[in-house]
């Protein structure tokens, strides 16, 4: 007994001098210690400037001044992120265990920059050699066992650019909440961000973190709310990009929400999606081919379904689908929208059809009636081939007002705009078509 006394007493001072040790070191010994490591994991220079506070109660943690992390050799821009501080702090007792669990991570003001370089080079990517892409190091037989209780970005600032592209999108008054209490379970975000003048917000959880930076398929839920509605998806994922789920939207007012996107100008009529509804499965691959299933959308007034694929890895985007409705309301088309631009003649700005070299496809559309500038119709087949800049419209069935409308519409952008078609009816009642087309009563007889 006398012995077991004493060894417990021994393993006490042992805790003790650690404990002692680890808390007589100064500041700017712990702030160098970091940025070291933060250089050793990233390989990139990192400057701690300013004082370095030590807290040892009721949280052991460090604060910092300002941070700089250089940015990859080949950027001419700015450092990958600079901050006006840093938080940091850290359970003693688990510390002690041989874990690191961060209770809480606080960045203040930083300013991220996150380039791709015209060969497909990121500077977010490190490529140190013995570090593995969960952070851990390669080869470890019992890695660190890293948790994260809570961290925190305030009045952050993030600027994408893409030099092969041209891209260049910035988002300011940046804040994120992001919690992971243990390093192989849950994670969950809570981010907010304003783009242009629209605020935006995104929050969900992971079903696994560590998966995540492991580039594992893992449980995720997120929800993308702005002005004007709100995008849902539930499903997996991973960080290759490779999603599969289901995608929900309910948008109130497209324009808005569009234009929070930074996608601005669009005033589309009514029957055409002015307010959306849309429920759809959705499969993304590392091959990046993206397929959508058990689509249901209502846009306005109508209902559609359908299933389409798009082709993501060719140069120009190869696009696939069938789309169906019961009946297509296209009485909104009747005024070109809305605004006071509306009803004063052809307009004689320049004709932009660039959207037609956008992507290669086929669309086929089934509607069981058609309803558009005063003319009813019954069952449509159409379908819509798209190659190289140069559209067809074929249209292979228009019954109405007792007859049947063929043909075809050709829209080519190869070299300059061109537009032209042919049409065939057979059997048409001029009575009832010249009634609605134009209020004339006097004509009957087929044609």
């Amino acid at each position: 007994m006398r012995f077991l006394i004493r060894l417990i007493g021994f393993v006490l001072v042992l805790v003790l001098v650690a404990v002692v040790g680890l808390l007589m070191l100064p500041g700017e010994r712990i702030a160098k210690v970091a940025a070291d490591q933060l250089k050793a994991q990233t390989g990139r220079e990192v400057v701690l400037s300013g004082e370095t506070k030590v807290s040892y109660y009721p949280v052991l943690g460090v604060s910092t001044g300002p941070i700089t992390i250089a940015n990859a050799d080949w950027s001419k821009g700015a450092p990958l992120m600079r901050a006006e501080g840093l938080k940091v702090g850290v359970d003693l007792v688990s510390l002690l265990s041989g874990e690191v669990r961060i209770t809480g991570l606080e960045a203040v003001a930083p300013d991220i920059l996150l380039e791709r370089a015209k060969d497909g080079r990121v500077n977010w990517d490190t490529g140190v050699s013995g570090v593995a892409a969960s952070g851990q190091p390669a080869g470890s037989s019992n890695p660190l066992a890293l948790s994260l209780d809570r961290a925190l970005i305030q009045r952050g600032k993030l600027r994408y650019v893409d030099h092969g592209t041209g891209v260049d999108v910035s988002v300011r008054d940046v804040s994120a909440d992001l919690r992971w209490p243990d390093y192989d379970g849950r994670g969950d975000f809570d981010l907010s961000a304003t783009y242009g003048d629209t605020p935006l917000a995104l929050k969900g959880h992971v079903g696994s973190l560590a998966d995540v930076l492991a580039g594992k398929v893992t449980e995720i839920t997120a929800e993308l709310a702005a002005k004007g509605g709100r995008i849902e998806f539930q499903g997996r994922g991973a960080s290759q990009p490779q999603l599969q789920g289901r995608v929900k939207a309910d948008i109130s007012d497209s324009g808005a929400f569009l234009a929070a996107l930074d996608v601005k100008g669009a005033n589309l009529p009514r029957g055409l999606g002015r307010t959306v509804k849309l429920g759809a499965d959705v499969t993304l691959t590392q091959a990046q081919m993206l397929s959508i299933r058990d689509l249901s959308a209502t846009l306005d007034q109508n209902a559609f379904t359908g299933e389409m694929d798009l082709d993501l890895a060719k140069q120009t985007p190869l696009l696939t689908a069938r789309i169906a409705t019961k009946h297509l309301d296209l009485s909104g088309l009747d005024t070109g929208g809305s605004g006071p631009s509306a009803n004063v003649g052809w307009s004689k700005a320049r004709i932009d059809a660039s959207a037609l070299g956008l992507m290669n496809g086929e669309i086929a559309f089934d509607a069981g009636g058609l309803g558009v500038s005063g003319l009813t119709f019954g069952t449509t087949r159409a379908r819509i081939t798209i190659d190289r800049a140069r559209a067809v419209a074929q249209l292979s069935q228009l019954s109405g007002y007792g007859g049947t409308i063929t043909g075809r519409m050709v829209a080519n952008n190869r070299s300059g705009l061109s537009v032209g078609g042919a049409l065939n009816a057979s059997g048409l009642d001029m009575q009832n078509l010249l009634s609605d087309v134009a209020g004339i009563t006097r004509f009957t007889g087929s044609a």
